[in-house]
């Protein structure tokens, strides 16, 4: 099952978009680590981008947005775990 995010990740997974370095490295990290889901990711970038450049940034932007709040969400849950929180 995917993980609720909570407000404070939904926040500072917002405030990491506006850092393009860390979007780099976000999106390395998933094709590093789910390397399928990276590359349909990237084909519907491609071809949504094909009649707009802008349109397929804003659907690579959503995407990562989302890839970045399930992955922090599931460390901190696994973090406040091993804590007993």
């Amino acid at each position: 099952m995917l993980p609720l995010v909570s407000r404070e990740v939904a926040g500072q997974v917002s405030h990491m978009m506006s850092d393009t370095g860390k979007i780099t490295d976000s999106w390395m990290g998933m094709a590093e680590s789910n390397m399928v889901l990276f590359e349909r990711l990237t084909d519907i970038a491609t071809v949504a981008a094909a009649s707009d450049k802008e349109r397929g940034e804003m659907f690579l932007r959503g995407a990562m947005y989302v890839w970045e709040a399930l992955r922090v969400q599931d460390e901190v849950d696994d973090m406040n775990n091993q804590w007993g929180l």
